[in-house]
């Protein structure tokens, strides 16, 4: 009896011990992500001083507050889309210019709230999705950006939000259309934030037409989930389209403009800084002496040569453990 009785003890001891470590971890991990959100909330409380805030994210906005409507600026960067930059202007019109800078961070603790859900809804349990979330916004770049007036985390946001409604979607068999219509949404919330997520897009599509015949199968039908997935986002993308293709003949402009426009006028700003992807390659060769190899690994170098500041080393560094990712 005094054995079985120890024994139990020591269980039930360990497993306190267990409890109090899973605690321990809880509280630790909430802790650090607090100081997190406040530490940058502190940082989001000082007026913009970033170069691109000042001249774009701010400035087109505060033109067309001056204007009394959109107009066309003519430098090159005020064709993009201009989701995340519509909530600036309405910042502006009420005078502040420190509200855009917390509207960014917000979207960021957005983000970090969707993979907190994932891992959540993947079981992982409540301190590994904490930590996942940690890891993300924690990032020193991710510290950076959501302390400024940029649209970087909008875009993550809108599709981060796509990539987790269409895992909802699947979890319930594809039979929940209300997750693919969020998905489509989001794909036309990012399209109309910035040019960049029109890659996400493609695959986005593809995976929906993939998913949908590989768990129904039926391709016929998820050719058609993926044409109507397709068609609510560039739906939501169009009115930039249609901005852009009024003003200069193409929709997606400065991208691409010797397709649409085979004989651009000389002060065409495409016209002198090149298009396309030669025309990147060409750029950072004249601007920085970069080989072709040195710019073909821009992605992995983003990870090690990142410097904030500096337009050469990419404004920033992303944390090595994302590889991993």
């Amino acid at each position: 009896m005094k054995k079985s009785s120890l024994s139990s003890h020591i269980s039930g001891h360990q497993c306190s011990a267990r409890f109090s470590s899973g605690q321990i971890a809880f509280w630790t991990l909430l802790l650090i992500l607090a100081s997190e959100i406040l530490i940058v909330g502190l940082m989001c409380a000082t007026p913009p001083i970033s170069r691109d805030a000042l001249i774009y994210h701010l400035a087109v906005p505060k033109l067309w507050l001056k204007h009394g409507g959109m107009y066309e600026i003519g430098q090159s960067f005020a064709y993009s889309p201009m989701n995340v930059n519509l909530l600036y202007l309405l910042c502006l019109s009420f005078g502040s210019d420190i509200l855009p800078k917390f509207i960014h961070h917000f979207f960021g603790l957005a983000t970090g709230f969707l993979i907190y859900k994932y891992l959540k809804d993947e079981k992982m349990g409540t301190n590994w999705a904490l930590l996942g979330s940690l890891l993300f916004l924690s990032t020193p770049i991710v510290s950076r950006l959501s302390s400024e007036a940029y649209i970087d985390l909008g875009l993550t946001f809108f599709i981060t939000l796509a990539v987790f409604a269409i895992s909802r979607w699947r979890r319930c068999k594809c039979s929940q259309t209300r997750w693919l219509t969020i998905s489509a949404v989001a794909a036309g919330l990012a399209l109309g934030t910035d040019y960049s997520a029109l890659i996400s897009f493609v695959f986005l599509t593809l995976i929906v037409i993939y998913y949908y015949a590989k768990d129904r199968r039926e391709p016929t039908k998820a050719v058609g989930y993926g044409i109507c997935f397709a068609a609510i986002a560039l739906l939501l993308f169009s009115p930039w389209c249609i901005r852009n293709y009024i003003w200069t003949s193409n929709p997606i402009y400065p991208h691409y403009n010797s397709f649409f426009n085979p004989h651009p006028l000389p002060s065409n700003p495409a016209n002198i800084q090149g298009s396309g992807i030669s025309g990147f390659f060409r750029q950072r060769e004249l601007a920085y002496g970069e080989s072709f190899w040195e710019v073909l690994a821009i992605p992995i170098r983003f990870f090690f040569q990142g410097r904030d500041n500096s337009e050469q080393f990419f404004a920033g560094r992303l944390n090595p453990i994302l590889i991993l990712a």
